[in-house]
């Protein structure tokens, strides 16, 4: 894993992220994965010539093929999401209900989110009533 140093933020490989995700398969030794080194992004994708195809979903995750946190996080949901709750999420986002979810109709339901500390509390341990 490579470390951005304006950022100070993690990146990972696509070859990471699927050894991360099969069980039994660690990643490898005496190549210093375990350790952090100051990379840009844009230098060390060329050195590390991932060759992503260009509709790869790591491609257009950007930072040239390399994987962030929040990318990982965002995977790990996709992947753990059955049809069924990614249908309902899609359709809580698609506020004219024609199929598509477009910029503006993200921003609204994103800005809705953090209401989240209104609606439950700072710790996010208190009850929504219809009341409220």
């Amino acid at each position: 894993m490579a470390q951005h140093h304006d950022q100070h933020e993690v990146f990972m490989t696509p070859d990471d992220f699927l050894r991360s995700m099969t069980p039994g398969v660690k990643q490898p030794d005496g190549l210093g994965l375990d350790q952090y080194r100051r990379y840009d992004p844009k230098t060390i994708s060329q050195r590390l010539n991932l060759d992503l195809d260009e509709d790869s979903i790591f491609y257009k995750l950007g930072s040239s093929g390399l994987i962030t946190f929040s990318d990982y996080i965002f995977l790990l949901t996709v992947l753990s999401t059955s049809r069924r709750h990614f249908e309902i999420a899609f359709r809580m986002f698609d506020l004219n209900g024609d199929g598509d979810v477009d910029c503006e109709e993200f921003e609204k339901v994103a800005a809705l989110i953090p209401l989240t500390t209104y609606f439950f509390g700072p710790k996010l341990n208190e009850k929504l009533t219809i009341e409220k």
